[in-house]
């Protein structure tokens, strides 16, 4: 059972705990300007910048359960005076790339005895589904474990110390560096939730960022906004149980008071509010398997590897001129089409989370940009697949009966994946890949 006391915000676990053999939990905050790790069975926790070096190492890539860590970072986070890169930004990952880079630096000082099980991965709401790929990627390229995504604001609610698994309607403000995170937790789940990016305000004579005027005030519409959206029962259990401040911008001086004299409502900060969010998930790593289950259902288990096919030996003994039908003239012609196009979607997908992020509209124009993103996405996606397939020797070949796609259709459709004698056998996604253009 998962006791949650708001005195001394510790959870009991009466459960086993996983063997060493297997390896323990851990948990991982991936902030805008710091990054997290707890490894609760060790009584670890790393917090370091979330910036590296443009001179860091080519990212690691991941190999099948190793069995040691790296022990130097050459130059990575925390070292040197070049240019510094920042792989996460109003707290989603923009460089996966890079991105597994510091986790894995970070996962070499805190898994000092075994490598991870399961990494509990905090994911903001504001989240979207390329969002979580690229987290989820990046933490499967450097841990080479399972991940299970859990909302931030439920973290850093727990973390916080509120019983999150009751009835009764909890309002939490999670302000990180760039992006703040209102949510109403209730029975273990996030019931509502809204956001707001931003680009933090450095101002003469503060040590630290700050929040500019206009956020204060769209905080405030937004948090009145979420309290309208509860039911009146519920809306007064929520004004009566106060606003929980969690993050590192908890701690701004003059914050506590605005809300309250904006909102009429108790404020109560968190202890050591920067931590919330991770002290929350190692909480969750230490509770039975089926409360774990329940607060984070979402598991993200590892990409299956890459194993000999009955399609390989079919082609290998096909004739040459069927496994190498396109010369290396129409090859780089090909190559040039696709990486237009991926470069062209690139910016539009770009110009499209600008828009999002820093000029949001009513709820349907965000709901249209969302569409929008989707497909744009997915269109890259593609394009990806497509250049790696070239990459690898399969593109041009038939999914379905392996044989040679003809140039010209190849020219008109870059993503074609089978061939005209061959029927459509999955006409939705089938026909975003023949035709080239984006899902949807």
């Amino acid at each position: 059972m998962l006791l949650i006391s708001p005195s001394d915000t510790t959870i009991s676990d009466t459960g086993p705990q996983p063997d060493s053999q297997s390896g323990p939990y851990a948990a991982l905050d991936l902030g805008s300007s710091r990054i997290r790790v707890s490894v609760p069975a060790h009584q670890v926790m790393i917090d370091r910048p979330s910036s590296m070096s443009l001179s860091a190492p080519a990212p690691v890539r991941r190999a099948r359960r190793r069995r040691d860590w790296p022990t130097t970072r050459r130059g990575g986070a925390e070292g040197g005076r070049s240019a510094r890169v920042h792989p996460i930004e109003h707290g989603v990952v923009t460089d996966a790339q890079r991105c597994a880079q510091l986790v894995g630096w970070t996962l070499a000082e805190a898994a000092v005895l075994s490598l991870p099980r399961e990494i509990l991965l905090a994911v903001p709401v504001a989240a979207t589904r390329g969002d979580l790929r690229r987290a989820v990627s990046a933490v499967h390229a450097a841990a080479d474990c399972p991940v299970r995504t859990v909302q931030a604001p439920l973290a850093a609610a727990i973390g916080a110390g509120r019983p999150v698994t009751d009835r009764c309607p909890h309002l939490v403000m999670d302000i990180g560096a760039g992006i703040v995170e209102l949510a109403v937790i209730m029975r273990g789940r996030v019931s509502l939730a809204r956001f707001v990016q931003y680009l933090p305000e450095h101002s003469p004579g503060h040590p630290g960022p700050r929040l500019p005027r206009y956020v204060c005030a769209q905080l405030a519409a937004e948090l009145q906004q979420m309290l309208d959206d509860l039911p009146v029962r519920l809306r007064v259990q929520a004004r009566a149980q106060g606003l929980a401040l969690t993050g590192g911008g908890a701690l701004l001086p003059s914050l506590p008071g605005w809300v309250t004299a904006q909102l009429a409502m108790t404020v109560h900060i968190a202890p050591d509010p920067a931590h919330a969010t991770i002290r929350g998930l190692a909480r969750i790593c230490s509770a039975p398997a089926a409360v774990r289950t329940s607060l984070a259902p979402q598991v993200y288990e590892l990409p299956a590897p890459v194993a000999g096919t009955d399609r390989e030996k079919r082609r290998s003994s096909m004739p040459l001129d069927a496994r190498d039908h396109l010369s290396s003239v129409q090859l780089q012609a090909l190559r040039e089409q696709l990486l237009g196009q991926l470069l062209r979607r690139s910016l539009e997908l770009d110009q499209l989370l600008t828009t999002l992020r820093y000029r949001p509209g009513p709820a349907a124009d965000r709901t249209t940009l969302y569409a929008q993103i989707t497909r744009a996405e997915a269109h890259t996606s593609h394009l990806q697949q497509a250049l790696e397939r070239m990459r690898t020797g399969d593109y041009g070949h038939c999914r379905s009966c392996d044989g040679p796609i003809a140039f010209g259709l190849l020219k008109l459709r870059p993503l074609a994946r089978q061939c005209l004698r061959c029927p459509q056998k999955e006409p939705a996604a089938g026909q975003a890949e023949t035709t080239g253009r984006a899902p949807g």
